[in-house]
């Protein structure tokens, strides 16, 4: 008995495209639509083109979601508003605000009714990419054609303006919310109460947080902290161990973040047998420390002195079980070259393979500089090179300081190659960086190249320094008077 073959369709196929995408594979998604279409003659259907837009969208392939739009629009396919929160979520991954609102410009003439999840996506794109103003805009158009605004909508908005430091705009929204008789919640006080403690309006935030318990919402432990970072920000240590006392009180248990804030403040002041009592009272109320707060005491010692507690604290932090960062040994190296024990700290580098650790380019732009200073230009370049074995791409920075070395030794043919380096390599040239080889070529002499980086400079809109230019030729006058 002969068997039957099955023609497998749109149910088969959309189900095995969805399959792919969900493990992945977007290229196996893609190549089985083609094969829906030749080899059996299906078009994808709308629940196709869902399906390979959301894979699209979380893969930030948004060129081509848009010209699968596009596909669906010419077959006179409309989107539903599930296939435009896709479209929004992935633009603002990508952070293209222009098309966010681009496309939904294409919405609203589809006759589109936007929801509140769709909108709250909407307006989230737009405040990551710093559009609150337009954003709030968009609300009032979605809201003019009905739209119900929601706690997470308003939230959303908030937040936004809250990020920009535009405060005025936050308690404008935050208005509008409650005339709405939308109930502000946790998220809503702490973006503005974060949103206060940023522009150092700590008072004022003090006093949301009053109304923010009058109003039956209960302060997080994220609350407090921001409370206590902008009192440690300001100079007001010892507000900070009274907020801490006041998390305590509610039952919250404070954290790392609490801590190292507080750890933070002192250092920054110069307070450092403080932050290392506050250091040693975490590991008694059984909070564990971490990296940055370590770093943070180090970077104090580094500062301060004496250099050697910085290393003694280093050893001690492993002891605890606390693995030193890449920035704990550049924080160690930095100490080390502010005393020009520069063999000492390329020791630091060499041996960072031992912890399992790579250099990066701070690490080797701190020995640089230390190399440059002491005058030791070999050695700086020796170093630049040493970087390609960590497959480290040297910065403007690192350019920045060689250039400048060579420069002032009087060593401008070999800035040269070294500008062509930096070009190759695409690092691209800093203000900073081209009036110094004017300078440098305009001191000795090289006025063809002095034109033509001006010329360059004049193309990419950089400013030039004509008082050292100026310098160079009154000294030069001065030298050989007429």
């Amino acid at each position: 008995m002969a068997v039957r073959a099955v023609e497998p369709n749109h149910v088969t196929y959309n189900t095995m495209i969805d399959g792919y995408i969900k493990r992945g594979d977007l290229e196996a998604g893609l190549r089985l639509r083609d094969q829906m279409v030749l080899r059996h003659g299906l078009k994808p259907n709308v629940v196709t083109y869902n399906v390979l837009l959301s894979g699209l969208c979380r893969a930030g392939r948004m060129g081509e979601a848009a010209t699968l739009l596009d596909e669906m629009a010419s077959r006179r396919m409309v989107p539903a508003g599930f296939t435009y929160s896709m479209l929004f979520d992935g633009l603002s991954r990508v952070g293209d605000s222009q098309a966010l609102l681009s496309l939904f410009g294409k919405s609203v003439e589809n006759g589109m009714k936007i929801g509140d999840y769709t909108c709250s996506i909407l307006l989230n794109g737009l405040c990551k990419d710093g559009k609150v103003s337009t954003a709030g805009q968009v609300l009032q158009t979605l809201i003019d054609a009905g739209l119900v605004p929601t706690r997470v909508i308003y939230n959303t908005l908030i937040s936004g303006y809250c990020q920009i430091g535009d405060l005025e705009g936050a308690f404008s929204t935050f208005q509008q919310m409650k005339s709405r008789h939308i109930k502000p919640d946790h998220i809503t006080y702490n973006a503005l109460i974060n949103g206060l403690c940023k522009a150092e309006r700590i008072t004022k935030a003090q006093d949301l947080l009053v109304e923010m318990e009058e109003n039956g919402v209960s302060p997080s432990l994220e609350t407090f902290n921001t409370l206590i970072d902008a009192y440690g920000r300001t100079g007001q240590l010892e507000r900070c161990f009274i907020v801490l006392s006041e998390i305590q009180e509610k039952g919250l248990k404070p954290n790392v973040v609490s801590y190292g804030s507080i750890v933070n403040a002192f250092c920054k002041h110069g307070k450092i047998p403080e932050a290392v009592a506050i250091l040693d009272d975490m590991f008694h109320k059984d909070v564990l420390p971490n990296a940055q707060v370590y770093n943070a005491i180090i970077d104090a010692y580094i500062e301060h002195g004496p250099i050697e507690q910085a290393f003694v604290l280093a050893e001690k932090m492993k002891s605890s079980g606390i693995s030193p960062s890449i920035v704990t040994y550049n924080l160690l190296i930095k100490g080390l070259c502010s005393q020009s024990r520069i063999s000492e700290a390329e020791e630091i580098i060499n041996s960072l393979s031992n912890h399992r650790m790579t250099p990066d380019a701070v690490s080797y732009n701190t020995l640089i500089s230390a190399c440059c200073y002491k005058g030791n230009i070999d050695k700086a370049l020796d170093l630049q090179q040493g970087m390609h074995k960590y497959h480290i791409r040297p910065t403007s920075r690192t350019y920045h300081l060689l250039i400048s070395a060579l420069g002032s030794a009087g060593r401008v043919h070999e800035i040269e190659d070294l500008y062509q380096q930096m070009l190759q390599k695409n690092v691209v040239p800093s203000s900073a960086i081209y009036n110094i080889m004017v300078e440098a070529y305009s001191k000795y002499g090289k006025e063809i190249k002095v034109e033509a980086l001006r010329k360059e400079m004049s193309e990419r809109g950089i400013a030039i320094d004509n008082t050292c230019i100026n310098n160079c030729v009154l000294n030069k006058c001065i030298a050989h008077p007429v």
